[in-house]
């Protein structure tokens, strides 16, 4: 991102011009931070009570939003746009539902020139003009239900203004940043600078706080959701005929759970778990059923709105660029499987769009060419009459006003053919250039969305079904947009059906994976990165397999964590897995013979490799700073210079699938992508993930060698992986049963959800 930001034009509209570096220069308001040389003078005296913050999560949301949507000028002009398009939407709609007279368009004086549409078609008093019909009184129904949402929506926003206020002083005040120097930081940078602000302003009384504090807050919610999704202990499947196995996870889906769940579950002024929603699994059916009920009320006025405003939104796009119906997007439940623990939203969008082009690569792998052919004839035959069509209007331009065929005019036939001829035409596979190399293509996505499932692995990229499950994640664009306006009508199915069975799973799976914080309040276990400390020697391999299944994804979410923090101090058992990683990069590093190359003999980064020390300052996730140091943590070590480790990983996956291309110096080429290809941010969290992945098969390498090796000196014959462990202390057996028995019970909810 560049340096120089140009002056917001909005900003004098609301009277603040201001300085790079320094406060507004007009005379100050309530809202504006201090003159410099009031500090000096020992003015301490603020117009808000920040250590009267209540709701620290709402707080922080409102930072994240602020700092995400680039200030409160760009929040404000935003939202009265968002308000504009919405009343337009309804006033557009309305004109469509009761102003226009379709049976008079194909009027007779239209073809004499005798009169205008607007004469004919448009209604100029609809609801004076003729009797109250069905049709009439539905759509006033479905204006008023609109109009008093846009209301709600205006109410909103207005209330909305004083909290993002709050926030704008708060960054003028008591961070130093005005909106200028605001659209120019990562987030990183900012929370930071909010962990520093606690040292002058007591954000939090019970504790310091700290970036994982901060975005434990902001995700709160979310964390729940992600691990409900992760554990598979929510039933999104739609009891119908052929929908059983499509996951359906659309805004409106999320709207409903949130309400139904989320926002019930927590007591707002402790942010404590409510032990009355743990304990009354009927409330929580009762509750799925009323939003049914509601949903179901509402649903056929939300459909039309929705056509209305898909189509204000995508005819343009699609008329001039039909090829966009090809087009493939990351699907709303890949989006939130994908997610990891406390990713926010900004993070886990990078990592999409990164790999969205791999992604793209790999399921170009496997065209239809039966689709393809059949494609190639409409166009020919299109193009053809299209052609002949385009020649006699040469001739004579006349004729593009006679009826041609069914009434209607050369100029609409041309039309026509055209968008035909342009969605035959993105149909068509062309021949490619590209080898066939379906196992490194998914290799670079994986790189990005850290998921690769180990049945995907192994020379099985080319698979159908490896292929069908990738494109469930990866669909077509206009799958997802029929997926939305259909959701509407099958919510209500859900809600009533399949959501009040799982709710006693609901309960339980919040009641057992939630962990109290000081200072922060209950938050989902595993996003607090609570490693389990227990003996692997007295757990069965289908415990320990279990286990590590689950804790994968605390492990992934914690090298983005702390890869993207560098100055965020992990918990204990956090930051004895990350030295292990720490030791392992090093050893890989001094294998591949980059470490030496770095590093002086007294194990110093070399001061001209690096960007600076972080003592200096605050670090932006990506800069690269690094501390001189005797150790390199690892945050540190996957810094922009230090990825080659993750290119090495890349390349032996490479080699492993026989392809033998060998890698540039710099890196494989079309694997992790460069600088200019994606943000910094994205590429250290890739060049992590890689590692971290070759941690693991060095783990598995090491567990297996062990296996046998204790097989073979204690002559079991029992297959690495099936023999049972020794219990050897009852600590270790009362784990043993309580892993056992979650594991029963987890078998038999998915034994359950089968049945149903």
């Amino acid at each position: 991102m560049s340096s120089t930001i140009e002056e917001d034009p909005y900003e004098p509209l609301l009277g603040v011009e201001v300085e790079a570096g320094h406060g507004p220069t007009r005379p100050p308001s309530p809202f504006d931070p201090p003159h410099p040389d009031d500090l000096l003078l020992g003015h301490e005296e603020e117009p808000l009570d920040w250590a009267a913050v209540r709701n620290l999560d709402h707080f922080f949301t409102n930072v994240y939003r602020y700092w995400e949507e680039k200030g409160f000028t760009v929040i404000l002009v935003a939202r009265i746009l968002n308000l504009t398009a919405l009343l337009f939407t309804i006033v557009a709609s309305g004109i469509l539902l009761l102003g226009i007279d379709y049976s008079a368009l194909h009027a007779e004086c239209l073809k004499t020139e005798e009169c205008t549409l607007w004469d004919v078609a448009f209604i100029k008093n609809p609801l004076r003009n003729g009797p109250l019909t069905l049709w009439k009184s539905l759509s006033v129904l479905y204006l008023a239900i609109f109009a008093g949402y846009w209301l709600f929506s205006a109410a909103h926003f207005v209330h909305e203004l004083r909290g993002l206020l709050e926030v704008r002083h708060f960054f003028s005040y008591n961070v130093g940043m005005s909106e200028r120097s605001l659209r120019a930081a990562t987030w990183p940078e900012i929370a930071a600078r909010l962990v520093a602000a606690q040292r002058s302003v007591r954000l939090c009384i019970s504790k310091d706080l700290t970036e994982h504090d901060i975005v434990s807050r902001i995700m709160r919610k979310d964390n729940y959701l992600i691990g409900m999704l992760n554990k598979g202990v929510l039933a999104l499947h739609i009891p119908l005929p052929g929908l059983q196995g499509h996951v359906l996870l659309t805004k409106t889906v999320q709207w409903n759970l949130r309400w139904c769940v989320l926002d019930a579950m927590f007591d707002e002024s402790t942010f404590k778990i409510q032990q009355s929603f743990l304990q009354d699994e009927a409330a929580l059916q009762r509750r799925f059923r009323v939003m049914a009920v509601v949903n179901a009320i509402f649903s056929p006025f939300l459909f039309v709105f929705l056509v209305i405003y898909f189509f204000m939104k995508n005819a343009e796009a699609l008329y001039h660029h039909p090829s966009s119906l090809g087009a493939r997007r990351w699907s709303p439940a890949a989006r939130w499987s994908l997610k990891e623990y406390n990713e926010l939203p900004h993070f886990i969008e990078q990592r999409l769009q990164a790999g969205h082009a791999a992604a793209t690569t790999y399921v170009a792998q496997f065209p239809n060419h039966a689709v393809s052919h059949i494609a190639r004839f409409i166009a020919f035959i299109t193009g053809s009459f299209a052609a002949v069509l385009i020649a006699l209007t040469l001739a004579d331009e006349r004729l593009l006003e006679y009826d041609f065929a069914a009434g209607r005019q050369t100029l609409w036939w041309l039309g026509l053919l055209g968008v035909i001829l342009a969605v035959s035409r993105a149909l068509i596979i062309e021949p490619s250039l590209s080898a066939f190399d379906p196992e490194f293509a998914l290799l670079e996505v994986a790189a990005h969305t850290h998921y690769l499932p180990r049945h995907w692995r192994g020379g099985r990229a080319h698979t159908l079904e490896v292929q069908e499950e990738f494109q469930s994640l990866f669909r077509y664009r206009t799958f997802l947009l029929v997926e939305e306006l259909v959701s509407v009508l099958l919510t209500p199915v859900l809600l009533w059906y399949s959501l009040p069975r799982c709710a006693g799973a609901i309960l339980r799976f919040v009641d057992g994976n939630t962990t109290s914080i000081e200072g922060v309040g209950d938050v989902f276990t595993q996003a607090a990165f609570r490693f389990y400390a227990g003996s692997t020697t007295a757990e069965t391999a289908a415990v320990q397999q279990h286990y590590h299944q689950q804790a994968k994804k605390m492990e992934q979410s914690l090298v983005s964590f702390s890869t993207c923090y560098p100055t965020w101090v992990p918990p204990t058992e956090a930051g004895h897995f990350l030295d292990k990683l720490s030791v392992f990069v090093e050893n890989e590093m001094h294998n591949e013979g980059i470490y030496e190359n770095n590093i002086n003999t007294e194990g110093a980064v070399d001061a001209v490799a690096v960007g600076g020390d972080r003592g200096g300052g605050i670090e932006r996730c990506g800069d690269g700073g690094l501390a001189t140091r005797s150790k390199l943590n690892f945050s540190e070590l996957v810094t922009p210079r230090y990825p080659h480790s993750a290119h090495r990983y890349l390349q032996r996956q490479r080699n492993v699938i026989n392809l033998n291309r060998l890698a540039a110096t710099t890196g494989i080429p079309g694997g992790l992508p460069t600088q200019q290809q994606m943000p910094l941010e994205e590429e250290r969290i890739a060049a992590a993930h890689a590692l971290l992945e070759s941690y693991y098969e060095q783990q598995e390498q090491e567990e297996e060698d062990g296996m046998i090796q204790h097989a073979e000196q204690h002559g079991d014959s029992n297959l690495p992986g099936q023999q049972n462990s020794i219990i050897t202390s009852p600590r270790a057996g009362n784990r043993l049963q309580e892993m056992t028995s979650e594991l029963s019970v987890l078998s038999r909810e998915h034994s359950e959800a089968i049945e149903r």
